[in-house]
């Protein structure tokens, strides 16, 4: 290969270079099969004032799916449709690893998933095949790829790859997690991951200085970005009913971490990676700082007989000034934890 071919590889995107070698190899053992590929690359490609880029990402997506209905053996009640989803998210959770999280390319490769399931038909037409949506195509994948990439402290020790790159690959997979929640592409799963993120991150695995350890940096801020990023929905999942509940998601773990992300934002200067230190200050006041009634909702759930009196001036006081009086609230708070 000669230099000039070289340095073109170089600058290269990361995950251009790992969807260009699938494509190959894909080509070598199945010619139809690099199309899924080929969409998530040309999706990452597009100009970025592109607006059509995710609508025209979706539309040959399905027509992937239609091209085999009349030769692929589909069988009721999904006709296949479970697998190619399950295909087609599978390449983006492996090249979302590259994609940081606050780009527009990792919004695109969200936002193409969203827009698959939310433009599927609502029943099969054996005479006009289209798409429709089953999750497990998706959730198997995205739990797969949730299970893989956690990292702490100690991930130092096994790790292959340079450092940046194993824990910016949990930090943007995590980011996309939060994404597809956000937008109820994980309604029976999201909240149980999120709220194990929150007890990983706080509660069980919290080995390593924050202020300097970069997989604990890492670590941690998957949940800061869960609430920066689907931080209303994981809320509403916290006021709702208890009863079955895996994990334990109530006030007294509200409270208990929106204190350990203050003490993040506290330990980290503002030179940290990932801007960590902002992140964590934002996260902090939208923990507490949240429209009000969620709070009482969380409280009246949890511990109704507590604090009625003033939940009840904190339900009329208008957000800004709830934010500054957070200090007296947080000292007044008499919650068992």
């Amino acid at each position: 290969m000669s230099s000039t071919n070289e340095d073109k590889i170089e600058d290269q995107p990361r995950w251009l270079i790992n969807i260009e070698n699938s494509i190959k190899e894909e080509l070598e053992e199945f010619p139809s099969d690099p199309r899924y590929y080929e969409i998530v690359r040309d999706l990452l490609l597009a100009p970025k004032d592109n607006e059509q880029a995710v609508p025209d990402s979706v539309t040959r997506f399905y027509q992937l799916y239609g091209d085999g209905a009349e030769t692929e053996k589909r069988e009721p009640p999904e006709y296949g449709a479970a697998y190619k989803l399950n295909s087609i998210a599978d390449v983006v959770f492996e090249a979302v690893r590259d994609v940081f999280y606050t780009t527009l390319e990792h919004d695109r490769l969200a936002e193409f998933l969203i827009g698959i399931k939310k433009g599927a038909v609502a029943e099969y037409d054996t005479v006009n095949p289209q798409f429709v949506d089953h999750d497990w195509g998706l959730e198997t994948i995205a739990s797969g790829s949730w299970n893989a990439s956690h990292v702490d402290a100690s991930t130092k020790n096994l790790a292959t790859d340079p450092e940046q790159i194993w824990t910016e690959a949990w930090i943007n997979t995590s980011a996309l997690i939060s994404k597809l929640y956000k937008e109820s592409l994980l309604d029976t799963d999201g909240p149980i991951w999120l709220t194990w993120d929150f007890v990983m991150a706080f509660e069980k695995l919290t080995k390593g200085d924050v202020a300097s350890d970069a997989g604990r940096q890492a670590q941690v801020l998957a949940p800061i970005n869960h609430i920066l990023l689907a931080g209303e929905p994981f809320a509403d999942e916290a006021k709702a009913t208890a009863d079955g509940r895996i994990l334990e998601l109530n006030a007294a773990k509200w409270k208990l971490w929106s204190s350990k992300i203050k003490e993040i934002a506290d330990a980290v200067d503002d030179g940290a990676r990932w801007d960590l230190k902002s992140q964590a200050q934002e996260a902090f006041e939208r923990t507490f700082a949240t429209n009000s009634t969620i709070w009482s909702a969380i409280r009246e759930r949890d511990c109704p007989e507590k604090r009625e009196g003033l939940v009840k001036i904190a339900a009329d006081i208008p957000l800004l000034f709830f934010v500054h009086l957070r200090p007296c609230l947080f000292q007044l708070d008499t919650w068992d934890k």
